[in-house]
């Protein structure tokens, strides 16, 4: 039994000096060892930061897809949780290879399992530039252009949040060098390497179309070629175009499965409602709504254009433009001096061609279609060869000249090797490192912004207040949100918002000055909640809430009813069953001391951000004792007309506070020709305890006006006689109000929680 185990350990011990051995060879060979060494460094710069953001925008998107995936065991066709318009769903306009992709990791190790499918496939990303332009260049190019790569932004950015363009820039690398493989050395490996990647890239998304239509523009500019030099003749001129069409039509074979479902799903393997050329032989399924994308134009405050230069500009160094300026010339020199020596190596002539081709459809497109630039990754994964190319020759030279010197003390050859370390360094490595050290900070905040700007913890806000939904609503409520996937991913309820397949009349409702007509909009959308965050007033794209309207009366309407707040988010529950005061002014503006307005700083009456709701200047809510303290109401003089018509008429200031205090409290109002106080009124304090309502008449607007420079404003002063009086807001009426409307008023005090 001994020697059968001895003999079985020295069989183990030879089986693992055997393995041992082999992978040794397997990484000193060919400098494998550096494929590791790049992955390794570059997923652990990756991978972590990946991890620690919070899925938003298209990334929520997109993990719900796989979530759901997991779920059900089965392909969606819809967007899960996302309506459009009643009856009506956002459609999976996509091949859904990615999203199988994400389903796996989540289905391996949950939602970090998801995240990491991005990050890996840009690490991937890198290795395979390097194994691509070893092959072209030798170890020592890919190298470099490897380590530019790691730094490229907009492969960075798509590659820690779970967007599709991490798997679009791989596709698309390894379809078009193994392209110029097969062209290059007509072995049937390179065409079936070609054929993988542009049908791994027809499975992901519709960048494929693009690089199909650079392969179809590249094939005559081959064919010319090959007719000009007679040594190629014998593969004949028309051998790139029996390429090309072989890659095609074996990609779509094998993409032919997503391409089915894509078709069946949404109608087009285009995004719907796709191009005029698409729809003259596929129908989609789904259509843009006019209306909504009318609604959509008047909003966006962002138009993408792209101007020809810029474009032609994020060849050479756009795509680094986070890094400081002196690094990101260093790249574009670099990436400039790469160009010029493939352009002047007769050697390089196919992969010139190819390059070329490649490069110029897709800088084509992103100056007529006007694209974000995440899209183009591809062109910036290209870019990166060239970038590492020209270091590589600029050291080339100055190593050359080193040699031929006489520098003292230094030897000729050790200056060659102080030199080229030196211009690795600062060509290469040095701008890289500071260039993933910004990606990563433009990277955070990015995850805390929206197109209504930065809001540092936003996301763990979200977090909490879509927990709070999903605990506390059932499956049919239905979420008037801003980030819908957000909104979506972190709730698990419906949620709706306005997009170019419907919601046009969402804007009503927080647009409309009558509650009533936003009720019947919420009726007919069927919500139940309203989501508010700051971050919406007046500044953002398509969740845009304007400072006047909803935000007026949201806090004291019986149509809502507050249900959840945190500092950056307020969730209202829409009260269908709620009943208006028949005469309920519509020039009511109203704010809550002690809540939003340090954040909203909205009134109906205010059209700045130098809104002033305040009683007491900068020192809370709190009216002292023998302390005067004053409430600027300001109006802008554009809607001057349009909301009060004449200021010839009565108006009524509305106090709400806490009658915790005792004694009378003096309002004074700035007569504005002469600029003095007049008495406007005066209430006392009970000390009941109550929420209580004071009302403050102005028999004439007009006289109280005080014209500033920008504004104009009524400026209100107090003096409390007795005990401190907490205020919780204000509401200002334009016009008489009746006895009904103040009974009302004071039957509801002001957003009270009820």
């Amino acid at each position: 039994m001994a020697e059968v185990s001895n003999a079985a350990l020295v069989r183990l011990e030879r089986t693992i000096a055997t393995v041992s051995k082999g992978l040794r060879n397997a990484l000193i060979t060919n400098q494998n060892w550096l494929i590791l060494l790049l992955f390794i460094a570059d997923v652990s710069f990756r991978l972590p930061l990946a991890l620690s953001l919070a899925l938003q925008g298209d990334s929520a998107t997109h993990a719900l897809v796989g979530e759901q995936i997991v779920a059900t065991g089965r392909l969606p066709n819809q967007i899960p949780y996302f309506v459009t318009d009643p009856g009506k769903g956002w459609p999976v306009a996509y091949p859904q290879f990615f999203f199988v992709l994400l389903a796996g990791g989540y289905a391996v190790a949950g939602e970090a399992g998801l995240k990491a499918i991005s990050p890996l496939l840009g690490s991937l990303t890198v290795v395979f530039l390097f194994v691509f332009a070893r092959r072209l260049y030798g170890v020592k190019v890919a190298a470099l252009s490897a380590i530019v790569l790691m730094g490229e932004r907009h492969l960075f950015i798509v590659t820690i949040e779970t967007l599709m363009e991490s798997a679009v820039a791989l596709f698309t690398l390894v379809a078009f060098f193994e392209f110029h493989y097969y062209i290059e050395k007509r072995r049937n490996r390179d065409l079936l390497g070609a054929i993988a990647g542009l049908a791994l890239l027809l499975s992901t998304k519709q960048q494929a179309y693009v690089a199909i239509l650079s392969l179809v523009l590249t094939t005559p500019l081959l064919a010319a070629f090959f007719r000009i030099h007679r040594e190629r003749k014998p593969a004949g001129w028309s051998f790139p175009f029996r390429a090309a069409l072989a890659t095609i039509i074996g990609a779509l074979l094998i993409a032919s499965p997503w391409l089915v479902l894509q078709i069946q799903t949404a109608g087009t393997v285009d995004y719907p409602p796709g191009l005029s050329i698409t729809q003259s032989f596929m129908t989609p399924k789904w259509t843009v709504d006019p209306d909504s994308m009318q609604v959509l134009n008047s909003i966006r405050a962002v138009v993408f254009y792209v101007p020809p230069e810029q474009a032609a500009g994020f060849l050479v160094y756009l795509q680094f433009y986070t890094a400081p300026i002196p690094f990101l010339f260093v790249i574009a020199i670099t990436t400039v001096v790469g160009y010029l020596a493939i352009a002047l190596d007769r050697t390089k002539r196919i992969f010139a061609i190819l390059l070329s081709a490649n490069q110029v459809t897709y800088v084509f497109l992103l100056w007529y279609w006007a694209l974000p630039w995440r899209y183009l990754v591809a062109v910036a994964v290209f870019s990166a060869l060239p970038a590492g190319l020209g270091a590589f020759r600029i050291i080339e030279l100055a190593g050359k000249f080193a040699l031929r010197s006489r520098i003292r003390p230094v030897k000729a050859l050790e200056s060659y090797r102080v030199i080229s370390l030196s211009l690795v360094l600062f060509l290469v490595v040095v701008p890289t490192v500071v260039n993933l050290e910004a990606n990563r900070n433009q990277a955070l905040i990015g995850n805390q912004s929206t197109t209504g700007g930065i809001f540092w913890g936003r996301m763990e806000y979200v977090k909490e207040a879509g927990a709070w939904i999903e605990r506390n609503t059932n499956d049919s409520a239905l979420i008037l949100g801003d980030r819908w996937p957000e909104v979506a991913y972190y709730s698990h309820r419906r949620v709706i918002a306005l997009s170019e397949l419907g919601g046009h009349d969402l804007p009503l409702i927080y647009s409309s000055w009558d509650p009533a007509e936003a009720k019947a909009i919420l009726n007919y959308y069927g919500i139940t909640h309203i989501w508010i965050s700051q971050l919406q007033i007046d500044r953002s794209w398509y969740e845009w809430i304007p400072r006047h309207g909803l935000i007026d009366y949201v806090d004291y309407s019986p149509l809502f009813l507050k249900v959840y707040q945190n500092p950056l988010i307020t969730i209202y529950e829409v009260e269908s069953n709620a009943t208006l005061p028949a005469d309920l002014p519509l020039q009511l503006y109203a704010n809550r001391f002690g809540d939003y307005d340090d954040f909203y700083v909205a009134s109906a009456v205010t059209a700045d951000s130098a809104d002033r709701w305040n009683l007491t200047r900068g020192v809370g809510v709190t009216l002292a004792p023998g302390r005067l303290a004053y409430m600027d109401v300001w109006i802008d003089p554009i809607r001057t007309e349009q909301v009060f018509g004449r200021l010839d008429v009565n108006g009524s200031l509305f106090l709400f506070y806490r009658d915790n205090s005792v004694g009378n409290v003096n309002v004074t109002v700035r007569h504005g020709p002469n600029e003095t106080y007049v008495s406007a009124g005066t209430f006392q304090a009970n000390g009941t305890g109550n929420l209580a309502v004071a009302q403050i008449r102005l028999a004439n607007l007009g006289a109280s006006i005080f014209p500033l420079n920008r504004w104009n404003a009524i400026v209100f002063r107090f003096d409390s006689t007795g005990s401190a009086v907490l205020f919780t807001g204000a509401a200002f009426v334009a016009g008489d109000v009746t006895p009904s409307q103040v009974q009302w008023l004071t039957a509801n005090p002001l957003g009270a929680y009820r």
